[in-house]
């Protein structure tokens, strides 16, 4: 007979057979009596702890680790069950194999039995995780997804449990560390995270982020010692933590204080790694959408009633404050806007026009931020750039702005420039109609609206340049 190792291998050979027996480990159960002590189920858990035996044997190296990554996806299948489905299906497999009656003893009997398997093949699971040197690879990344979804779908007890685990081991390995963080709470949004593990990532978040996760990031953002992938992944986890548990920046900050910030912002958006700053755009898009919509929602809900005003003005503030440090952190960045990389490029002016949409309030108000300016230079050399969708993007943020601070002028020369498209162009023509009609047009609506004089002497100016 096949050990499941073998059949693995047949199977990423190619070999239906093998795939076909594989799949067959993990959906049902095999259930077989000779009277007395000897009756037996053999399932999923059974099967996959002992292809993890075997792997434990046969430590995987570079070579040959799409055997644990497949071995990993096996076990994340299992996990997906919860314990009351699991119970279903082997009450099942007992009714068809004692042709349709299963006494509740040994339904009782056997669901024990797989709770146990259950929780010895996710000791082993995590012992794998951060024993195997294996740099961080789809094998590691799918084990550690594992074990995250096990402990969301076993229910609140066993996601406390792992992270109580986490928290208060020594010298964990990093990655494997931040990727089962990550996968929890990507895991406790596919079930819309009911309240009882909301409050338990609530309550995890001020000792788990500033005592685990963010000590690493800031040290992965260190020029020298860094480490991309790292940061990364620790960016991304809090972004999916937060989104699970519904914490606005707000929140992060009354937790972790500017600890995040300096993380997130100060140290993140210096980075030359695309995955590094795209973690960031998302981060920022995602939890800022959020904490505006939790002003908009407390501006009608219910704190006048409780008596707890006070509360609303003390959340604006702060999170006013918060933009405040994101406008200074992405202004700083204009220096480098025109000589990064295209794709880094891109994604430095979609955080600048994230962060400047969730601030018009501030950025409108009588006393805008010190450091607007510097975002606005920053937006305003990302609309003058070769590159249609990096101009787009900062056009688009712009357009919001050319009233409050007079930019008619100024943008008006970039927006002629991008005005017509040049046959050898490496746009195509009908993203640039496209452009032009919703991006460009608006832009020049607002420059002609908000200064006429200006509008008509630039355009009088630009005709004049075509002319000779």
């Amino acid at each position: 007979m096949l050990s499941i190792t073998q059949a693995i291998s047949l199977s990423l050979s190619g070999d239906r057979n093998a795939s076909r027996y594989l799949d067959g480990l993990v959906t049902s159960y095999t259930f077989s009596s000779s009277g007395g002590s000897s009756s037996s189920l053999v399932g999923g858990w059974r099967n996959v702890r002992d292809g993890l035996n075997e792997v434990a044997h046969n430590p995987p190296t570079p070579s040959n680790e799409a055997v644990l990554h497949l071995l990993s996806t096996m076990v994340k299948r299992l996990a997906k069950r919860t314990p009351a489905v699991e119970a279903g299906l082997i009450s099942t497999s007992l009714m068809v194999a004692s042709s349709g009656v299963a006494p509740p003893s040994s339904v009782e009997q056997f669901v024990g039995g797989e709770v146990k398997l259950r929780a010895e093949v996710m000791k082993m699971s995590m012992e794998m995780a951060f024993s195997l040197q294996l740099g961080g690879g789809a094998a590691l990344e799918t084990l550690c997804s594992a074990i995250s979804t096990n402990s969301v779908n076993s229910g609140v007890a066993s996601t406390e449990g792992l992270l109580t685990t986490l928290l208060n081991t020594p010298n964990l390995s990093p990655f494997p560390l931040l990727s089962i963080f990550k996968h929890i709470g990507l895991e406790a949004q596919s079930d819309g995270c009911p309240e009882p593990l909301r409050d338990v990532l609530r309550s995890a978040t001020p000792s788990f982020l500033s005592s685990v996760v963010l000590p690493i990031l800031l040290k992965s953002n260190e020029e020298e010692t860094g480490n991309p992938r790292l940061a990364s992944t620790a960016i991304t986890g809090i972004q999916y933590w937060c989104e699970a548990a519904d914490l606005t920046v707000v929140d992060l900050f009354n937790s972790c204080g500017g600890k995040f910030l300096e993380a997130t912002a100060a140290d993140s958006l210096y980075s030359d790694q695309q995955n590094v700053i795209d973690s960031v755009a998302d981060f920022l898009e995602s939890i800022l959408i959020r904490s505006k919509e939790k002003i908009i929602e407390n501006a009608g809900n219910d704190f006048d009633d409780s008596g707890n005003d006070g509360e609303r003005e003390k959340y604006s503030a702060t999170f006013d404050s918060i933009l405040g440090e994101l406008v200074t952190a992405i202004g700083l960045q204009r220096f480098r806007i025109m000589t990064a990389d295209e794709e880094v490029c891109r994604t430095m002016t979609r955080t600048a026009a994230v962060i400047v949409n969730s601030s018009l309030h501030l950025l409108m108000s009588e006393s805008p931020p010190t450091s607007t300016n510097n975002v606005i230079t920053l937006l305003a050399k990302a609309a003058a750039h070769a590159n249609l969708n990096v101009s787009a993007i900062s056009i688009e943020i712009l357009t919001k702005l050319i009233s409050k601070f007079n930019l008619s002028p100024s943008l008006l020369p970039i927006l002629q420039s991008k005005a017509c498209w040049v046959e050898d162009d490496i746009v195509d023509p009908e993203e640039f109609e496209r452009f032009r009609a919703l991006v460009l047009s608006d832009a020049l609506f607002k420059c002609y609206s908000s200064d006429r004089n200006a509008y008509v002497m630039g355009t009088v100016a630009a005709i004049e340049g075509l002319l000779g």
